[in-house]
């Protein structure tokens, strides 16, 4: 009686691996995105606290200071989006290869147990040949 072997296994067994990466790699990108939201929130906090401080200034150096800081602010700003925008762009390129990565995964896993019926299917069928040729070799005693 054969065993039964899986034709894929070693492309399913790199597949798994290689989900597993990307997953890890997806949640990294997430993390590092997450990150980069809170420093937008920090900078829009201290925008809206600077402006407000900015409305009760006193002396046209505060004044020129708070100008130069909410130039500052609005710099980051911009930076912080550009490098958002890189990141989601990242993230998106990330899970379409997952998508994609998870699919193969799934067509070598309908394979296998495709081929695991056929297999036990084959399995019957010697085992109920064997049966038969016990019972013709046994029969005329």
């Amino acid at each position: 009686m054969k065993k039964f072997k899986f034709t894929f296994q070693t492309l399913l067994n790199i597949t798994v691996s290689l989900e597993k990466e990307q997953k890890n790699n997806l949640a990294i990108v997430n993390n590092q995105l997450n990150a980069l939201e809170k420093i937008k929130e920090g900078i829009l906090k201290d925008t809206k606290n600077a402006r407000e401080n900015y409305a009760n200034v006193c002396t046209i150096n505060e004044f020129i200071n708070g100008n130069h800081y909410l130039s500052f602010l609005k710099k980051n700003l911009v930076d912080i989006n550009v490098r958002i925008s890189m990141k989601e762009n990242e993230r998106n390129n990330l899970q379409d290869q997952l998508i994609e990565t998870m699919t193969q995964r799934k067509t070598y896993e309908n394979l296998q147990k495709k081929q695991w019926e056929v297999y036990k299917k084959e399995l019957a069928i010697e085992d109920d040949k064997a049966l038969g040729d016990f019972i013709a070799n046994n029969g005329g005693e």
